[in-house]
């Protein structure tokens, strides 16, 4: 039995015409099944509609073999894969995450083995390649942006820079001039009419018709002079408010430029020396950060503005990627390990120090006046003691301007977030293995010492 693809012109229900290398030949049947005669002998054929799958078995090949018993258990057979094909139209693809192997099911949920499953790898393998990489980025999650989540630090501390917001109120729009009001016509008058020449009481008819005529035109006039002099009034009135409208209108949007240049002019002391406006600044610039867990960060400025005090709630590490995922060379399957348990906690290790000098660095480029940023992060651990979740702290961190600045931030990859700690004061306790035990963290009386 051979598979392929057929193409195929309609030009009746049941006989199609099948065009191919070898010559033209007829084909009865409807949709689905069928039996192709031609030059090469009696072919059954079964195909999916719509999808240009068939298979296709020969019949017989000669005129005594071509009996109505053997076509009737071919048909059969056909039938049966006709009904295959039918199960193959709509194919599940799930992923064995112990072995990594791709697991197809059809329609009817029954796995699919042997030549089908073949078949449709050799029509779906594309597709199923790039879902088995979309699945190995979903194992492996975000692991490269959490370790990596510091890289984006500022690079320099230019002093930040006031931007004046525009005045967004629109101008007033001006009233619409007034469409012209058509002037009536004066039209036709009635006409005195044949008989008027001989009778005077059509004479006077004719008379009272004229008065009538030119009375109703003078009406017409009159109402006409009122219509365009009432649309003028209004459109002046209309007017008058505009500009009424527009000096107020000019009169807010100069108060609004002169506040927002009084702001600009004042801001480079105003971040000095109002703590209102940092902590406005500071939470602006936190909340504008993008982090790939929920991060929590309590802040406070002090001694006015020279130390900035951050507390983070740091991601716990059952939240890190456990697995590692790579696509097999013939892109079949995923080759999926578990990382080591030392590999996993230096990956953590790496993250929650990175965290703190993201928060570090954005800090002191946020405000020119801060000296120092003590960064203290925990996480919730079990008390082993009273067996209630209890916040940790893992480290605190002392950082200086003149400390942030030692970095090379040409190559902030270079950098290892848990060694640059050592360069400044701090509080932890790590060993070796990235174990990290509870701290005491710096205490606001301290940190000027």
């Amino acid at each position: 039995m051979g598979l392929r693809f057929n193409k195929r012109i309609k030009i009746a229900p049941g006989v199609k015409v099948n065009i191919g290398l070898g010559g033209v030949s007829a084909t009865l049947g409807g949709r689905g099944a069928s039996v192709n005669i031609g030059k090469r002998g009696v072919y059954a054929n079964a195909g999916l509609p719509g999808s240009g799958l068939s298979y296709r078995t020969k019949i017989g090949g000669n005129a005594a073999r071509r009996n109505q018993q053997r076509q009737e258990k071919q048909l059969v057979r056909q039938q049966a894969q006709q009904a295959r094909l039918a199960a193959l139209s709509k194919v599940e693809i799930s992923l064995d995450k112990e072995n990594g192997t791709v697991v197809l099911t059809d329609i009817n949920g029954t796995p699919i083995e042997g030549r089908d499953k073949t078949l449709v790898w050799q029509h779906k393998g594309e597709t199923i390649t790039e879902w088995l990489r979309e699945q190995a980025e979903e194992i492996n999650g975000d692991a490269e942006l959490l370790e990596d989540i510091y890289l984006d630090m500022p690079e320099s501390f230019d002093e930040p820079v006031y931007t004046i917001q525009p005045y967004e109120t629109p101008k007033p729009v001006a009233p619409a001039k007034p469409e012209p009001v058509d002037k009536p016509e004066k039209g036709i008058p009635p006409s005195i009419g044949f008989f008027a020449r001989w009778f005077e009481s059509k004479r006077k008819q004719h008379q009272s018709q004229l008065s009538e005529f030119e009375q109703s035109y003078t009406l017409a006039i009159k109402h006409w002079e009122q219509q365009v002099q009432d649309s003028e009034n209004a459109y002046l009135s209309a007017n008058q408010q505009w500009e009424e409208q527009c000096a107020l209108w000019a009169e807010a949007k100069l108060a609004h430029e002169q506040t927002e240049q009084a702001n600009s002019d004042n801001f480079a002391r105003t971040i000095r020396t109002d703590v209102k406006v940092m902590e406005s600044l500071l939470e602006n610039a936190f909340s504008d950060l993008e982090w790939p867990r929920e991060t929590l960060v309590d802040f406070q400025v002090e001694h006015d503005g020279q130390t900035i005090w951050v507390d983070v709630d740091l991601p716990e590490i059952e939240d890190f990627p456990a697995k590692v995922a790579a696509l097999s060379a013939n892109g079949r399957k995923l080759n999926i390990k578990n990382k080591l348990k030392k590999q996993l906690q230096l990956e953590y290790v790496k993250h929650i120090h990175g965290i703190a000098l993201r928060l570090a660095g954005y800090s002191l480029a946020t405000l020119p006046s801060a000296g120092e940023v003590v960064v203290s992060g925990y996480s919730q651990r079990l008390n082993r003691q009273t067996g209630h979740i209890v916040d940790d702290y893992l480290y605190s961190i002392k950082f200086t301007r003149s400390g942030i600045e030692q970095l090379n931030f040409d190559d902030l990859e270079s950098v290892d977030p848990a060694a640059a700690i050592e360069l400044f004061e701090h509080r932890r306790n790590m060993t070796v293995t990235g174990i990290l035990k509870a701290i005491a963290p710096f205490e606001l009386s301290t940190a000027l010492a």
